[in-house]
């Protein structure tokens, strides 16, 4: 019986991986145009959800299908955006002041503000185990006075305005 199963086997496995072969698809392109130039293209790890910025504007978009349709967030616009390397729901849209933070992917923002805007060389700290906990590194005037600048602790300093 096994005999006879192994003479079945054999060719039926040999004639669906021709067919297999054969069978060559093409990958699946979708092409989506915007207006400006785009910068900072990051996807959430695991998930369809990626967010990019529009260089001229600052504009955020999301798309939540992979990158076949993009959703202009209104009333969202910086200087980047940052993702937590820690918890792949969090990140930050830093502006000059105003700053926006996400704890859903993108779903839902809430902005708060600081005094200064974020310092260019390493603008955000994140804690390990508690996503709620950033550090924004501010920058002071470092034209007329040495440049130390400053720390604002999300979770416990800023305000949040909505």
């Amino acid at each position: 019986m096994m005999k006879y199963l192994k003479g079945l086997l054999l060719p039926a496995l040999l004639a669906l991986a021709s067919t297999a072969a054969a069978k060559k698809e093409e990958p699946l392109v979708e092409t989506t145009a915007f207006k400006n130039d785009i910068v900072n293209i990051l996807y959430f790890d695991d998930s369809g959800v990626a967010l990019l910025q529009e260089l001229e504007t600052g504009s955020i978009w999301r798309s939540h299908d992979a990158g076949k349709g993009w959703k202009q967030l209104q009333d969202l616009h910086g200087l980047g955006i940052i993702k937590s390397p820690y918890d792949n729901k969090v990140a930050l849209v830093l502006g000059e002041k105003k700053h926006w933070v996400t704890y859903d992917q993108g779903e839902n923002w809430d902005s708060f503000e600081t005094e200064l805007p974020p310092s260019p060389q390493v603008p955000v700290n994140w804690h390990a185990q508690d996503s709620k906990k950033i550090l924004i590194h501010e920058i002071e005037n470092c034209f007329t006075a040495p440049c130390l600048g400053r720390v604002c602790s999300v979770y416990l300093a800023c305000e949040s305005s909505g």
